[in-house]
């Protein structure tokens, strides 16, 4: 166990090596006009289970991040964008682990992944289709560049 710098938090080894994780203090790449109400950053190992150790981590965060104010529907959506989005980013990375970010505005629940390596939709059959299909259930997508190395984000509007 090691402890993250400024919050007192022990994360196992493996969560702590993960260099944004390794950052302190943390700034969001998030427009501040979005009024985040809770947040919840985790490290999922890379492999054939990528997907559905993401969703299960967020399983166990969404009493704390999303209150229980989401309607189910809300919530497979998310669980579907997130596993997908997980699919993608562990396809696209060189590291052995992947970070997940859950939060919550007053209107959206929004998940990403952030992966070493770069990735356009347009320009990459092979995850065109889970992209397209998280396009269809999310009410805005897309990929940037942070610190650490690209993101790729679902915003799924709460029903």
């Amino acid at each position: 166990m090691t402890t993250v710098p400024d919050t007192g938090f022990a994360l196992p080894m493996s969560m702590a090596r993960h260099p944004s994780l390794a950052q302190a203090p943390y700034r969001s790449v998030l427009p501040q006009s979005l009024h985040v109400k809770r947040t919840a950053r985790y490290v999922v190992n890379v492999g054939a289970g990528t997907a559905t150790q993401a969703c299960t981590v967020a399983r166990a965060l969404f009493p704390t991040v999303l209150g229980r104010a989401v309607p189910a529907q809300t919530i497979h959506l998310v669980l579907t964008a997130l596993s997908e989005l997980a699919s993608i980013g562990a396809a696209r990375t060189r590291d052995d682990t992947l970070l997940c970010e859950l939060w919550k505005d007053e209107e959206h629940v929004f998940v990403s992944i952030e992966h070493d390596t770069h990735w356009s939709g347009a320009a990459d059959t092979s995850g065109t289709t889970r992209w397209n299909k998280i396009k269809m259930i999310a009410e805005d997508c897309g990929s940037h560049v942070t610190p650490a190395g690209y993101q790729i984000w679902a915003a799924i509007r709460i029903r």
